[in-house]
């Protein structure tokens, strides 16, 4: 990356412009490549640029583009594991909102299913509710009813619900144990 306004120090100090071109270097047809300097740099630590790999992977899924999304998204978990720590939820919602997701848009069901089953493995491993919830409420239901398992279906959603919160408020999860 060339900036025409020296050294990269972020943002606010960088000077007129140096906005406008990382936005322009991030969006264009090199910008993973780009995004990896701008982390050698110090301009963009670990963690924001695997939120950056995620959030084009989101993008990619609202724009119906389900191969690139699960690329991207993958990607950016691998980024999360690598490189940072505490990112429990990051990944679990990477895993259950738009990755898994995108498997089953596709038609991946095996694939869908195989990792489905080793997300949710790890989200009880490692104690994470919030995960182990979508998981049952959102992905497992599928998961059953693509073994043709409508009963367990409903059994699963409706087990994983008893363990969230009842007291504050409607949840997505409430809306998948529908």
């Amino acid at each position: 990356v060339t900036f025409t306004h020296g050294p990269p120090g972020g943002f606010a100090d960088g000077g007129e412009g140096l906005r406008e071109q990382v936005i322009e270097t991030l969006t264009g047809e090199d910008a993973p490549a780009e995004l990896g300097r701008f982390v050698a740099q110090g301009v963009v630590d670990a963690n924001a640029s695997a939120w950056v790999e995620g959030a084009t992977g989101s993008v990619a899924f609202y724009s119906y583009r389900f191969r690139e999304a699960s690329v991207l998204v993958d990607r950016a978990i691998t980024m999360f594991r690598e490189t940072c720590r505490d990112i429990t939820w990051e990944v679990g919602s990477m895993q259950g909102w738009w990755l898994l997701p995108s498997l089953f848009m596709l038609g991946e069901i095996d694939e869908f299913c195989r990792r489905a089953s080793l997300c949710l493995r790890e989200a009880q491993e490692l104690g994470a509710l919030y995960n182990e919830t979508s998981l049952r409420t959102y992905m497992m239901v599928r998961v059953h009813l693509a073994m043709d398992r409508p009963v367990e279906a409903r059994r699963e959603a409706a087990l994983a619900i008893r363990g969230w919160s009842q007291k504050h408020g409607f949840h997505t999860m409430h809306f998948g144990e529908l």
